[in-house]
């Protein structure tokens, strides 16, 4: 049974009208996002939905070289001006199992959640302390940078919450701390925050508390002595949003829907503007630098986003360069979504680039990447 002619001419319009908006979604987000040149915090949320408008116009694509060829090549065009974005997006290398000559520089970002201290308090277990503790002392990496790294001694805590005495042991004989109190190194009793545990020696350090987070989002910027190179590490972790999807699936009634929903609207933006402040002295840190620099944290942004525009360009994505798949980094809701990079500068080459998935214990996965210098 066929369609009725008058059917038929309102879904051609129809289609036409939903290319058309998402051509000019795409448009708008590509001047934003590639020109960086207004960063008020509407054009976060712009640029979030970008992989989704992306996507979409792919599909409204072949739907129409599927159904008149002739108005396929204006979506097919705009997808290909996305080009930039798609690589921020998903990765297509793949291991070349060449032998790596010359000098390597292995480095791990890791937000580790406080080591689960959390679920200590509630349950008494240390389970998860445990498994991010082994995994983190049998990593041979030369560099550890960690986001809501924890350290404290209590009679009532396990000792394996004395994180830099059995980091220590493992190797890492060097380390720059930015803690939520604002001291600095030596103290050995609490700290939480931002941390670059080294194997080398760390030359000079500066430190940056953000004031969200009750100074638990910092800065920390290492110059690391690796033989006669000395190198530039940042540690970053921006403003956590604590965005929660999930309570809004689980709501019982519209109006809670309604009332998480513009919680997370309101925690977004507070982000964005938040954001846009803390890039401020890292874009400094990573201009003024004498040294090849590396630039490792937890962004809470997506790649399209623009604190992850801004990173990039000055320096270059191990993702990018190196990763495969979708990359994704958050072990919560929203599972889709990676917001733990490593930047580099171009006296880098990137080796590998690797999501550990197998370390389930913190919120985030482990990423780690192997460079070439």
């Amino acid at each position: 049974m066929r369609s009725s002619p008058s059917r038929s001419r309102f879904f051609y319009r129809f289609l036409q009208g939903l290319t058309w908006f998402t051509g000019l979604y795409l448009l708008i987000g590509y001047v934003l996002g590639y020109t960086l040149w207004w960063k008020h915090w509407a054009v976060g949320f712009w640029l979030l939905a970008m992989p989704c408008a992306m996507g979409f116009m792919a599909v409204l694509t072949v739907i129409w070289f599927l159904a008149d060829v002739r108005k396929a090549w204006m979506p097919f065009l705009l997808v290909l001006a996305g080009w930039p974005f798609w690589q921020r997006t998903i990765g297509f290398h793949s291991s070349s199992g060449e032998t790596v000559t010359g000098k390597t520089l292995d480095i791990i970002t890791f937000n580790v959640s406080s080591f689960r201290v959390d679920n200590f308090s509630e349950t008494r277990s240390i389970t998860q302390t445990r498994t991010i503790s082994r995994w983190l002392q049998a990593q041979q990496a030369d560099v550890l940078c960690m986001q809501e790294y924890y350290n404290w001694r209590a009679p009532d805590l396990d000792p394996l919450f004395q994180s830099s005495d059995w980091l220590n042991r493992a190797g890492y004989s060097y380390a720059a701390i930015a803690d939520s109190s604002g001291r600095k190194p030596p103290f050995r009793t609490y700290y939480n925050g931002v941390a670059i545990f080294s194997r080398h020696p760390i030359v000079q350090t500066r430190f940056t508390s953000f004031a969200s987070g009750n100074g638990v989002n910092g800065l920390v910027v290492a110059d690391i002595l690796k033989g006669a190179d000395t190198l530039r590490v940042i540690s970053l972790h921006l403003m956590s949003m604590g965005v929660r999807v999930g309570r809004v699936m689980k709501a019982t009634d519209s109006r809670s829907a309604k009332s998480e929903t513009r919680n997370i609207l309101h925690k977004l933006k507070e982000g964005f503007i938040s954001h846009n402040l803390e890039m401020d002295p890292v874009i400094k840190a990573i201009r003024n630098s004498p040294y090849p620099v590396i630039l490792c944290g937890d962004f809470n942004e997506v790649p399209t986003g623009l604190s992850y525009g801004r990173a990039r360009r000055h320096l270059k994505n191990s993702f990018e360069e190196a990763g495969t798949g979708f990359g994704f980094t958050l072990n919560r809701s929203p599972w889709f979504i990676r917001i733990d990079n490593q930047f580099h500068s171009n006296h880098f080459t990137v080796v590998k680039h690797e999501v550990v998935r197998s370390v389930s214990a913190s919120d985030h996965f482990p990423v780690r990447v192997r460079y070439r210098y």
